[in-house]
């Protein structure tokens, strides 16, 4: 991350794929925002279009999740995901993810477990045929 920082304040890039680290210097005017890979607009930069209004088929929402163990109790789970989302709505926990342009989502990990299932099917097919391994 910090070769791509480099590399696009000094001009030897044109342009990056940047998951936060570049908003200090977007709101230093080092660098500009071109266009957001989600399927909305930024709250932080609500002027900034997504690459689908700009005419490009693509988006890449990133969601973090907290995983456990398998054979965790669901109690156990649903009490994690509730007290871990009311943090996550303090206005702490919401200052630090602004640092990085990231927005608070929370869900039932029901939900959860189902947005990460589209996700295997939607990248599986090209993860396969590509040949990329976790090594």
């Amino acid at each position: 991350a910090a070769e791509l920082l480099t590399s696009l304040l000094g001009y030897q890039i044109d342009f990056a794929f940047d998951s936060g680290l570049t908003v200090p210097h977007v709101k230093s005017e080092k660098l500009r925002i071109i266009g957001v890979v989600a399927a909305q607009r930024s709250a932080q930069f609500p002027d900034t279009p997504t690459l689908a209004e700009a005419g490009i088929d693509v988006e890449g929402d990133a969601l973090f999740g907290v995983y456990a163990p398998t054979g965790v109790s669901r109690d156990i789970v649903l009490r994690l995901n509730r007290e871990i989302g009311r943090i996550m709505q303090t206005p702490e926990a919401r200052a630090v993810l602004a640092t990085f342009a990231a927005e608070v989502v929370t869900m039932p990990p029901d939900e959860f477990a189902a947005v990460q299932q589209r996700d295997r099917e939607k990248f599986g097919a090209f993860i396969r045929e590509a040949n990329i391994r976790a090594d």
